[in-house]
């Protein structure tokens, strides 16, 4: 019988290894079956060991009937067996769980290897198909019998692009390339951003209807990286319910991860396009910048055409560019890369029909090659140069059609201009140097005469000595004056003299009869009205007419113009203008009224003093001649002021700025030779302002005062060396005071400013009415500065006082017309220069002050004169009313208000002395400024009494009419 200190220590040791085990092997992690099974194997082990203790009591044997105890004991063995088979079987239990925890824990080490494997096998450079395919079947190794699908989303066309797909069938892809972006599964997923688990997935026909498929379970994964929804992954499966949350959890990484690198890829490409795009653009801005430039060097250098064409070749793929425009109904080519020596009719035709159209258009020419196919063998770009316009750039290639993309557009659009610019460069050349030469020529009539002097009386000495520079196809008839009065030809140019025997013009008959009349030349525009003015001649003489005419048909423009002799008219020259611009009729107009005049002018001078040099008039004699030099002035001065005007605009370049210029050289040249050739009476004497003094006195004055010896003087608070100019003296508007108060400050100023080694130069002078006084500094043994005059850049005094308030030394020329240049290339100025116009001028003294705009009238019988005063005026930002008489002039004046009137002296009805003595009687107070281009006889009593406030003599430069009007303009309140 066994002890009870054996039993017990036996019984714990059962207890403590059954507990052991339980922590030990983690029991409580198994199946509850399992748990349960050890759970109660152990209490049974543990209470039969318990039992077997209670047995070992001395008097156990005492407590049950003798019979019961063989049946304990086996109850005891049978109870200790069933607990050693819970715990066999919980411990089975243990080893599936075991086995199961292997087999998981191997699925999700092969799964979360998934990421790690894409981004291994995606190192190298996928494209973006191939990238979906690839993760697409790593995550369907671990599950080969799955089906899978990757689509890319498209939301501005509402629709999937098919990507990649795995274990379908090639029904199913095709169905799969109709799948839409509606209301289903995969929609909701990319819409939401989350991963869906979702029940079977229908595909749709070419039709849009559903189709069944074999899959009764899908699982969406998003592609979703930021705020880009790049599209879906979806897998299949053809067991209901077959995936599980825990995929999600797992897939979701990767496919987080292959959303990322989709962006990237994505971005890699557009980054690496935008690179090649980039230098693509750099490659054509470089050959653009090349391009623009070599055009712009061409158009200033001999700005011929042909050489800016020659840059253009390669625009849009061209090998040939030329420039052409349609003239009349035919095309005309300006210019280009070579001569056009294949314009059959069928393609001028068409280019014609083109240019009319005033688009773009691409015209092709095809061949039909032995096969019977057509190709194009050549190609014409038709681009307008401007829209609306018909003049256009020709572009040609050989061998295939043009194909034109918006840069290229763009691109033509831009040489567009320029090709605009060069033919205006061209047209303003050529009319240039047309005006140039034609005004050399027409001056050339009043030139001093010479041993050929009698061939200018000859009977159609002016048409020739004017044929040359007329413009082509022009013609021209000269009419001899009978004894009757009527006329017959007797000259022609461009026209069969023998075709115009029966020419006879009667006496007040048509245009030549109204020139008679008129006693100057007279104009007709437009084909309508040259048919009317020919249909007042008699029926023979508009026959012989329309047959000089010829296939030309009638001109765009006829002149009439009688040359006037001592005896009256004896010639009248008939000029024919064809395919004339609009813009050249007028100045046609001036240029003949200007021939006209200095002819007549010639020929009376001529045979009232005979061949002297010189022609003296006495008063008498000069009214009888006022009226031709009057309309000679009104024509100078409308040459000079539109040079003048054109000259002073920010877009004419510099050589034509100074053909501008030389041409208004050239009419004062004009003016001076009239006044060299005839010796007027004296001008009176103004006595002058005894307020005012000359700039010189003052100079010398304030110098006076702060000589020290020799070339020394105090300036600026130290000794500085001057260098005085000063030229001639004359009065100008400002008073004594008010010059010395400028002198002063000025020349503190500067001297402070100078270096010691600076030499400081003092100068005045005197050009084209305007008293220069220039103070400059340059370095000791180096040139001074040249006289400012010739380039600086003038500012009304008033206007820099206020874009410069710390030059103090304007204030006291600020109130009256005063013009300030000041260098500007350096902290420190080189120069400082001021304009005053001289006492006698058209000068101003008191600057605007009105804010409202100025009203002005001007009064002429001469076209070109009042146009010229419009423009001058609309130029300063004046309104401008203009009549053609004497009592149009009163009538305007007495129902308008106007602030300034300008009057001709010399108008058929009325002169200006009378317009403005009646004027007086209404409007005592307005300015008037009497215009008139011959100052001899005119009293000075006479132009006060009839209140004249100026005198503005012809021809007047554009500064003159602006001091004049300025000036007024100032004193209106």
């Amino acid at each position: 019988m066994t002890t009870l200190w054996t039993t017990i220590p036996m019984a714990l040791l059962a207890a403590g290894l059954l507990t052991f085990l339980f922590l030990r092997l983690q029991l409580h992690r198994i199946s509850g079956a399992g748990r349960a099974a050890y759970i109660g194997g152990a209490v049974l082990i543990i209470l039969v060991a318990t039992w077997n203790v209670f047995t070992s009591v001395s008097d156990y044997s005492t407590w049950f009937v003798i019979t019961a105890y063989p049946i304990l004991s086996a109850a005891a063995y049978i109870v200790l067996a069933i607990g050693l088979g819970l715990v066999v079987v919980a411990l089975a239990f243990f080893a599936d769980n075991q086995r199961i925890n292997r087999e998981e824990l191997e699925i999700r080490e092969n799964r979360l290897g998934l990421l790690q494997t894409l981004q291994l096998e995606t190192r190298a450079s996928y494209q973006l198909l191939e990238l979906l395919s690839l993760a697409l079947r790593e995550i369907l190794l671990q599950t080969p019998e799955r089906a899978g699908v990757t689509f890319l989303i498209n939301r501005g066309k509402r629709q999937l692009i098919l990507g990649a797909t795995a274990n379908l069938t090639k029904n199913e892809i095709a169905n799969l390339e109709h799948f839409t972006l509606e209301r289903n599964a995969v929609a909701q997923a990319i819409d939401l951003g989350d991963p869906m688990i979702a029940g079977s997935f229908e595909l749709t026909d070419a039709k849009g209807m559903p189709v069944q498929s074999r899959f009764q379970s899908s699982l969406v994964l998003p592609l979703i990286s930021g705020s880009e929804k790049i599209g879906a992954i979806v897998l299949l499966a053809e067991e209901p319910r077959s995936f599980s949350r825990a995929e999600l959890l797992y897939l979701a990484p990767v496919t987080d991860w292959v959303a990322e690198k989709i962006r990237t890829t994505r971005l890699t490409r557009e980054l690496s396009l935008a690179r090649t795009e980039l230098e693509q653009v750099n490659n054509r801005q470089s050959v653009l910048i090349d391009r623009l430039s070599a055009s712009a060097q061409s158009l200033a250098g001999s700005g011929s055409l042909p050489d800016f064409c020659r840059q253009l070749v390669g625009l849009a793929g061209s090998s040939e560019v030329y420039l052409c425009g349609l003239s009349g109904s035919s095309i005309q080519v300006y210019g280009g890369t070579e001569s056009l020596t294949d314009l059959t009719e069928q393609y001028r035709l068409t280019l014609t029909e083109a240019l009319e159209r005033r688009k773009p258009l691409i015209i092709n020419h095809e061949s039909t090659e032995r096969d019977g196919h057509a190709s194009i063998v050549r190609s014409s770009l038709v681009f307008p140069v401007v829209n609306d316009a018909t003049d256009a750039l020709l572009l040609r290639k050989d061998g295939g059609p043009f194909v034109v993309s918006d840069q290229d557009l763009r691109l033509l659009a831009f040489f567009g201009l320029l090709a605009r610019f060069a033919l205006q460069q061209r047209e303003t050349s050529r009319r240039d140097l047309s005006r140039r030469l034609g005004f050399e020529k027409v001056i050339q009539l009043i030139e001093p005469p010479t041993d050929e002097d009698s061939a200018r009386h000859r009977a159609g000495y002016f048409m020739r000595h004017l044929a040359e520079i007329l413009p082509t196809h022009s013609q021209v008839i000269t009419l001899l004056s009978l004894p009757n009065g009527s006329f017959s030809a007797g000259d022609a140019y461009r026209a069969e003299l023998t075709d115009l025997v029966d020419l006879l013009i009667e006496p007040g008959e048509g245009l030549v009869g109204e020139a008679i009349n008129q006693g100057g030349p007279q104009f007709v525009y437009g084909k309508r009205a040259v048919l009317s003015s020919i249909e007042t001649f008699s029926p023979s003489s508009q026959q012989i007419l329309h047959s000089v005419f010829g296939e030309r048909r009638l001109p765009q423009m006829m002149a009439a113009c009688p040359l006037a002799g001592p005896t009256g008219f004896s010639e009248v020259v008939l000029f024919f203008f064809y395919d004339l611009p609009e813009n050249e009729k007028l100045e046609w107009e001036r240029l003949l009224t200007l021939a006209v005049g200095l002819y007549a002018l010639r020929s009376n001078l001529s045979s009232l003093a005979g061949r002297t040099e010189k022609f003296e008039f006495s008063a008498r004699d000069s009214e009888k001649i006022a009226p031709l030099i009057n309309q000679l002035n009104n024509h100078l001065s409308a040459v000079i002021g539109s040079a003048d005007l054109a000259a002073g605009r920010e877009e004419v370049s510099g050589e034509l700025r100074t053909l501008l210029r030389s041409i208004v050289s050239e009419a004062d040249h004009a003016a001076k030779l009239v006044k060299r050739t005839l010796v007027l009476p004296a001008e009176p004497v103004v006595a002058a302002d005894e307020n005012s003094g000359t700039v010189n006195h003052v100079v010398e004055a304030v110098l006076g005062e702060v000589h020290i010896s020799g070339d020394l003087y105090m300036a600026g608070g130290r000794p500085r060396e001057l260098d005085l100019k000063l030229g001639k003296a004359t009065a100008i508007h400002f008073a004594d005071t008010e010059v010395r108060s400028l002198f002063e400050s000025v020349l503190n100023r500067f001297a402070a400013i100078a270096s010691d080694e600076d030499v400081i130069s003092i100068a005045t002078y005197l050009k084209e009415n305007f008293l220069y006084l220039d103070i400059s500094r340059h370095r000791k043994n180096f040139p001074p500065v040249e006289s400012v005059a010739s380039f600086g850049d003038y500012l009304p005094a008033d206007q820099a006082f206020q874009h410069r308030p710390s030059d103090m030394f304007l204030k006291p020329v600020s109130q009256g017309v005063c013009y300030f240049a000041a260098d500007k290339t350096g902290p420190t100025p080189a120069y400082l220069s001021f304009k005053f116009p001289v006492k006698g001028s058209t000068s101003a003294s008191q600057p605007s002050k009105s804010g409202r705009q100025v009203r002005v009238l001007a009064i002429d019988d001469q076209a070109v004169i009042l146009d010229l005063i419009s423009a001058m005026c609309q130029s300063l930002g004046y309104y401008v009313q203009t009549a053609s008489s004497g009592s149009e002039g009163l009538r305007m004046a007495s129902t308008g208000k106007f602030d300034i009137i300008l009057t001709d002296l010399a108008m058929p009805d009325l002169t200006g002395l009378d317009v403005a003595r009646q004027i007086r009687a209404f409007q005592p107070q307005v300015p008037i400024i009497l215009v008139t281009g011959w100052e001899a006889g005119l009293d000075q009593s006479e132009i006060d009494a009839a209140g004249i406030t100026e005198i503005l003599l012809k021809p007047f430069r554009i500064e003159q009419l602006t001091d004049i009007i300025r000036s007024l303009a100032a004193k209106i309140g």
